[in-house]
């Protein structure tokens, strides 16, 4: 075997392998000598079939599988031989084969990127100092309240923000109906904005039963071509107007949730703040561990395999398929939408690996108890669900996963420039929602 393995391209390169005549024509004339011994053929006993029949009849695929063997097992001990840390799945490039010629092909791959970490020492955190006071269970407590109102019809006073209202609209431009215009026993709430500017605006004030017409101006950003800035008129008739009544804060209310019975008020509060610091602790976790993550990346950028970016890209693509209800959209949309996070996420992998690698870290099985604690916590029944955890293998490397990601980002931190910034609770968890959004 002759190889010559050449860079094409960054981290891509190409094997070009040469193998002898001599020990391809021994394992082609091997393979029909065993096909031979349980071959059967009208007019021949099985096994007794010559051998120049049997090259005439199964000759080329015998050919064809000794080739596919030969290039495989070659470019395997090429890998170890030149000491080729190979990223994604080569790409066999077969050449032409003449009996008793020395056979050539090639082999086209790429690489893994060597990577060196350096700046560690520059990486920039800023830690949020939250405190969880009165007033946040305060709020939770009236957001709880909310999530249990209830809506009484008022068929005498007028519609106002925050009111629930039914109604029927007829849209149209320039006198003409269009599409998704029009609507029966349409229920919204005032004041959550799920229609265009002025909209809801034009129904506050207006009594059950009233047909009045509202004149509206699309926004230039709308969605549909069509309307954008376009002025309209709708008809509208107001069919039901609801009041939500907010429930008070005693036993009854206690008995929502999950809670021992004959349970306080004050067990009710203690609760909340347990929750709430729960999701505030991961929060900041979270928080801490993107901006390293960030951080890192923006001190060590460097090329990535573009077949991982790619497998990346169908990943991000299955995911966010199963969380739509429009799976078909979102498989038609063009590979390009998830290529900065597919190359990002391939980077931080990649980066993260190394700080292991180089750290000699391993999972450390009380963090990987408490990622689980954690978990199981949000569950009404924790026990149940840790062993649910514990008895599915991908879950778990899942967890492991984390745990010696958070190993990882422990190393980064100890050299990292951290700075405290006192932030209010609401603000804290206002701005994780923001990320969170954005990021989805």
């Amino acid at each position: 075997m002759q190889v010559l393995v050449e860079t094409t391209e960054d981290l891509k390169k190409r094997a070009t392998i040469t193998l002898f005549s001599d020990d391809i024509e021994k394992a082609i004339k091997d393979k029909v000598v065993k096909t031979a011994k349980t071959a059967k053929m009208d007019g021949f006993r099985k096994g007794k079939v010559p051998i120049n029949l049997i090259e005439q009849r199964y000759g080329e695929s015998i050919q064809q599988d000794i080739l596919i063997d030969f290039m495989q097992d070659n470019f395997s001990k090429t890998i170890l031989q030149e000491k080729l840390n190979l990223a994604g799945r080569p790409q066999y490039l077969p050449g032409k084969y003449i009996k008793n010629e020395n056979y050539t092909y090639s082999v086209e791959f790429e690489v893994y990127p060597e990577i060196k970490l350096k700046d560690l020492e520059l990486i920039e955190v800023e830690k949020p100092i939250v405190s969880l006071n009165d007033d946040d269970i305060d709020k939770m407590l009236e957001k709880l309240r909310h999530q249990k109102k209830t809506w009484q019809e008022i068929p005498d006073l007028p519609a106002e923000m925050g009111d629930r209202v039914t109604f029927d609209f007829t849209g149209s431009v320039d006198g003409e109906k269009f599409e998704g215009g029009t609507a029966s026993d349409f229920v919204m709430n005032l004041g959550e904005g799920n229609m265009i500017p002025g909209f809801e605006e034009g129904i506050v004030g207006h009594k059950m039963s009233e047909e009045f017409n509202i004149t509206l101006t699309f926004p230039d950003e709308y969605h549909s071509e069509s309307l954008k800035g376009k002025e309209s008129q709708f008809l509208i008739h107001l069919k039901k107007i609801e009041k939500f009544q907010l429930p008070e804060i005693n036993e009854e209310f206690i008995k929502n949730f999950d809670l021992p019975e004959e349970s306080s008020i004050e067990a009710l509060r203690a609760e909340i703040r347990k929750n709430m610091q729960r999701e505030l602790t991961k929060a900041i976790r979270k928080r801490i561990k993107e901006q390293t993550i960030t951080s890192l990346c923006d001190l060590n950028k460097t090329k990535v395999p573009l077949s991982l970016i790619e497998e990346e890209i169908d990943a991000l693509r299955t995911k966010a398929a199963s969380y739509s209800d429009k799976k078909d959209i979102i498989k038609e949309l063009p590979r390009s939408v998830f290529a900065e996070k597919a190359e990002s996420r391939v980077l931080v992998g990649l980066l993260l690996t190394e700080v292991i690698d180089q750290n000699k870290l391993t999972v450390d099985e009380n963090k990987v108890q408490v990622f689980l604690e954690e978990i199981a916590e949000a569950y009404e029944n924790p026990k149940e669900t840790i062993e649910f955890y514990k008895n599915n293998k991908k879950l778990m490397n899942n967890i492991y996963n984390l745990a010696l990601e958070e190993e990882a980002i422990q190393v980064l931190l100890k050299n990292a420039k951290i700075t405290e910034k006192p932030i209010s609770f609401s603000e804290f968890m206002k701005q994780i929602h923001e990320t969170d959004t954005a990021n989805d």
